[in-house]
């Protein structure tokens, strides 16, 4: 029985947690608390605490759950509070799947260091090689990368990896459906010392990829999994409309945009 309480104990303390109680620099406090942030959200508070401690994360949470800010904070502490191992390498490595999802992260990233002395590099595949070049020479401390411009440059030994701290995969899944393996592997490779910690995101980690890759990348790992990776998000609503050729599901999309008030419309086709 007194375990029992224990456990409701410490779940109650859980979801009532607060940024202040999780042990974050006073700076991040106070960034944090200038953009408007109250209260961390479930994914936050479950991970902030595990990547302080040092350990390797393989978590799942959905799109919208505050999972940037759960990597970006613990990897800002981290870069505050202790020394480099290097101080020609970057610190921390987040690789992310597309050049949309780069950009989103590299924002929130800026926002929180700014006014530091820690630089942050973006390193996008389609972009000038040579000048990505020149900003590896800058030493950033933090680099977010989509992984097949990243691996180029460590073939080309643009960037070293010896004395990398952290390395971050978000949205792992989509890495290894968009046929990346191979240079994540590479990465793994490039910074494979005892010291690195290794977090690692996925819609689920039901992926056999994921799990699989996982399994050589992460040591001893703590899993996290804030929702049901099945259940449909509530404010969304589908439909599911039979045409009978394509002159008719021509006709049905043009009804479909004249009976309905929509500010923003994207339709997927077969082909361009």
């Amino acid at each position: 029985m007194a375990r029992v309480r224990l456990l409701l104990l410490i779940y109650l303390w859980s979801d009532t947690l607060q940024f202040d109680d999780l042990g974050l620099d006073r700076r991040l406090l106070s960034l944090i608390a200038h953009r408007g942030f109250e209260q961390p959200t479930d994914i936050q508070r479950q991970a902030i605490p595990v990547v302080m401690a040092g350990k390797d994360l393989l978590a799942s949470s959905k799109t919208g759950s505050g999972k940037t800010l759960a990597f970006l904070l613990p990897a800002m502490q981290r870069v505050l509070r202790s020394k480099p191992l290097s101080r020609r390498d970057p610190r921390v490595l987040i690789l992310a799947p597309t050049r949309e999802l780069a950009k989103q992260v590299y924002g929130q990233l800026r926002m929180l260091t700014s006014g530091t002395t820690h630089k942050a590099a973006l390193v996008l595949g389609g972009e000038n090689f040579n000048e990505q070049a020149k900003v590896f020479r800058q030493y950033p401390t933090f680099v977010v990368a989509t992984p097949g411009r990243l691996a180029d440059h460590l073939k080309q030994r643009n960037v070293s990896l010896s004395g990398l701290e952290m390395l971050i995969l978000d949205e792992a899944d989509r890495m290894l459906d968009l046929g990346f393996k191979e240079q994540l592997d590479s990465v793994n490779d490039h910074a494979d010392h005892r010291l690195r910690q290794t977090l690692m995101f996925s819609a689920t980690l039901d992926h056999q990829q994921v799990t699989e890759i996982a399994a050589g990348m992460l040591k001893s790992p703590k899993r996290i999994a804030v929702g049901e990776a099945e259940r449909l998000h509530s404010d969304i609503e589908q439909h599911f409309v039979l045409c009978d050729h394509l002159d008719h599901k021509q006709a049905l999309l043009e009804h479909l945009m004249n009976v309905n008030v929509h500010k923003q419309v994207m339709i997927f086709t077969a082909t361009r």
